[in-house]
């Protein structure tokens, strides 16, 4: 019963979420890479007309698309945003960067308390990606916004998930089905068209949350610590250009998300990321500056970028921890003690000795759930090196991408190791390779799922927060002597050996020349 009333519900709550919406068909196109397109003093005269919807772009091809939106009498008092729906894009909103938008983020929200007539100066700068069809700028439409409506939608959509996945004839099936069932009654005797109806839905998700906390409360010991971050491949399929622009894009949303949700904090590794952004973005690199100071931003990884571990010889991994370690304490007054590996192709013995000799305790990676042949047989555990030096490593169950979900949490919990000897793990979540990040259904799914029957317990937490609660308890973990190798991956010292070859010359060209600069000085 709960179930059909949840399915015959949960349309008229998402109808709810966007309660009145004008379209917005007409755009001023410009093709092209150029730094000034989304000035407000520039004159719209030189722009083509387009009507949405209509092809643009090709291969590897940018677009700018420009509007002036003016807020409706009817709009005024309330949440106001933009729904967009086109390729990666990053948007201006009077001539600054403020959000990025793709397939998993297209809301874009202009303002908490609008005012009648206000205006805003829309740009959008559209990436088509390398794919020989057109791309298409589907949709835009100016929106009113029920937060509330949206946070209950995407519970509800959870709990259904969660109902789902723990089996229907269990106890915790049957607790959820009851707790769905009693939020519901608020909406039961109440049209959907009706004007009390927004009031329900507000009082129906108060309840939800208090409720979860109060009964629904599951018995699991432990703790899945939920890191929003972004991984973005320094260059893959795509130019290095593009990585700076998918900074933007990535960076600004998570602002974004902040600035709604006091809550989320993010994570970013690789110092170079953040150089590429102060260059080019440097209002931008103010605001995440800012996040910084107040801990809600977090710069992670020690090393400039996420380097591989399996070529580049002890010299050259040092200077990737030096002058990453460095760029964090110029920029941030940050010591960074922690080496932010997710995405490497295995990792060299001697890594645990170059670690702890730069001041580096924690080592962290996903990489290894890729393993096709052997599971790698730990979670949590210390990671011992040629030397004898050691550093305390993490290897989550769920890979890089992960996702706030009860499969993902489940997985999180059930594949744990460790968990009878050190009952926290970490789970990170936000869409990554080319950027993205998190999501509002991520932070809003955050929120009912955290202490809920049937899962373990979860909370939105930092890296150095979860490594100093395992570190109070390490002393049980298991020791791990040998290098981490990734079976997924074989033959990393010969694929493109001619790329590898070189890069091997250069460092010992390098070595060569720092060694007779410094005799030159010398002498």
């Amino acid at each position: 019963m709960a179930i059909d009333l949840l399915n015959q519900t949960l349309p008229q709550i998402k109808s709810h979420i966007y309660p009145a919406s004008i379209p917005l068909p007409d755009w001023k196109l410009k093709d092209g890479c150029f730094p000034n397109a989304a000035s407000p003093s520039l004159n719209d005269a030189a722009w083509w007309n387009y009507t949405i919807p209509a092809p643009w772009g090709g291969y590897d091809k940018t677009a700018w698309f420009r509007k002036r939106i003016s807020i409706p009498e009817q709009f005024a008092g309330k949440h106001v945003a933009l729904l967009l729906d086109l390729p990666e894009s990053l948007v201006y909103v009077n001539g600054k960067p403020y959000q990025g938008v793709d397939a998993h983020h297209q809301e874009v929200l202009l303002t908490t308390r609008a005012r009648a007539n206000q205006s805003f100066l829309v740009a959008i700068e559209a990436y088509s990606g390398r794919k020989k069809d057109l791309s298409t700028f589907n949709s835009a439409e100016l929106v009113v916004l029920n937060p509330t409506a949206r946070a209950l939608y995407h519970s509800l959509v959870a709990l259904h998930e969660l109902e789902k996945t723990v089996g229907q004839s269990s106890s915790e099936s049957k607790e959820i089905r009851e707790l769905i069932r009693q939020t519901l009654v608020f909406l039961k005797y109440f049209k959907p068209e009706g004007e009390e109806y927004p009031n329900a839905i507000g009082r129906a998700y108060n309840f939800l949350l208090r409720t979860v906390e109060s009964t629904y409360k599951t018995d699991v010991q432990g703790l899945v610590h939920l890191i929003g971050q972004s991984h973005i491949d320094m260059v893959w399929l795509w130019r290095l250009q593009e990585t700076t622009r998918k900074c933007a894009r990535t960076f600004s949303t998570a602002l974004r998300l902040m600035e709604e949700f006091p809550e989320f904090s993010f994570t970013q590794s690789q110092a170079l990321l953040y150089e590429l952004t102060k260059e080019s973005y440097p209002e931008l690199y103010k605001e995440i500056k800012q996040k910084i100071v107040e801990g809600r931003w977090h710069p992670m990884g020690s090393m400039w970028v996420e380097s591989d571990c399996n070529i580049p010889n002890g010299e050259s991994l040092i200077r990737q921890i030096l002058h990453g370690k460095r760029f964090f304490k110029k920029e941030f007054g940050l010591e960074s003690d922690v080496a932010w590996l997710p995405d490497t192709f295995g990792y060299s013995w001697a890594l645990p000795q170059i670690l702890k000799k730069t001041g580096i305790k924690y080592f962290f990676t996903t990489k290894l759930t890729w393993n096709d042949t052997t599971r790698f047989r730990y979670n949590t555990f210390w990671w011992r090196g040629i030397d004898g030096s050691k550093v305390l490593a993490h290897a989550p169950a769920v890979g890089l991408e992960g996702s706030v979900t009860p499969k993902d949490l489940n997985k999180s919990w059930e594949e744990f190791q460790e968990k009878e000897k050190n009952p926290h793990t970490l789970q990170t979540f936000g869409y990554g390779d080319g950027g993205g990040g998190p999501t509002i259904e991520h932070i809003e799914t955050a929120r009912v799922l955290k202490t809920i029957v049937g899962l373990p317990p979860s909370t939105l937490s930092t890296v150095s927060g979860f490594f100093k609660e395992v570190e109070e308890r390490a002393t049980e973990l298991d020791t791990w002597n040998d290098e981490l190798y990734l079976e997924k991956h074989r033959g990393t010292y010969t694929t493109h050996g001619w790329v590898k070859r070189e890069n091997r010359q250069a460092e010992a060209l390098l070595y060569m020349t720092e060694l007779l600069s410094v005799l030159g000085m010398l002498f």
